[in-house]
């Protein structure tokens, strides 16, 4: 629909209003977070012609990718996009990815599915890790990048996988093919950790790590340590470093 401004810097009434043809209206396109947290690739070829006014919720992205590169991504708030073959159209061949989990990508282990650390079979840890988008480029370059269907629930498993690397490299010094580390002494390497310890790493595949929280399934008894003790004080950090 069209019309004007007024004087008062209103939109116009009963002044040259115009509707325009359905066929050439933008089309109106929200993204459900109940969906999933990883959505698409929408073709973009079926709106050739058309515009779509793209509307993110916050925290919420769309990435818009062509050949197997990114070209755009669109942070929260409205986005019209005018779709065409024109130098300053956005080419039908591109598609849309959206993150629509609203930044947090959650990890946890529980005694059913813990996670091990150390020589087979492990110490069972549990916990949880709560993890955002912070770099979209380096995000697709590491998670996205190549195939042409996605498969959310695989990509949480490689973020997963990626995270187990790192927690595995932090506790080298613990655990080794020469040293049998018990509970007490792997909890007492995981009580100082936080997200500051896996950072580097994380960034490097485009995540941030807002929330770190890991303990021994069994939490171990020595000299007064208490399991309650062992729950309040392992692992529990957030982002900037609070207990």
């Amino acid at each position: 629909m069209t019309g004007t401004w007024d004087d008062s810097g209103r939109f116009g009434r009963d002044r040259n209003w115009d509707v325009l043809p359905a066929d050439e209206a933008p089309v109106d396109w929200t993204v459900d977070p109940g969906q999933g947290w990883l959505q698409g690739p929408l073709d973009l070829e079926f709106l050739r012609g058309r515009c779509l006014a793209l509307s993110l919720a916050p925290g919420q992205m769309a990435l818009l990718v062509r050949e197997n590169s990114l070209q755009t991504v669109y942070l929260d708030g409205g986005h019209l996009l005018d779709i065409g073959p024109g130098p300053e159209q956005i080419a039908p061949a591109c598609g849309l990815i959206f993150l629509a989990g609203n930044g947090a990508l959650n990890l946890h282990w529980n005694s059913d599915r813990p996670l091990r650390i150390g020589r087979e079979p492990g110490t069972a840890l549990i916990g949880h890790c709560h993890l955002m988008v912070d770099g979209p480029q380096s995000f697709f370059d590491a998670f996205l990048r190549g195939p042409a269907t996605i498969d959310p629930d695989f990509i949480l498993r490689l973020v997963e996988q990626m995270v187990h690397g790192s927690l595995e490299e932090i506790l080298a010094d613990v655990c080794n093919d020469s040293h049998d580390p018990g509970p007490l002494e792997i909890q007492s390497r995981l009580t100082g950790l936080s997200p500051a310890d896996v950072a580097d790493e994380l960034a490097a595949c485009g995540l941030g790590c807002t929330n770190l929280a890991v303990y021994t399934a069994a939490p171990p008894m020595h000299e007064g340590l208490t399991a309650e003790t062992v729950r309040e004080t392992a692992g529990h950090h957030d982002r900037d470093g609070h207990n």
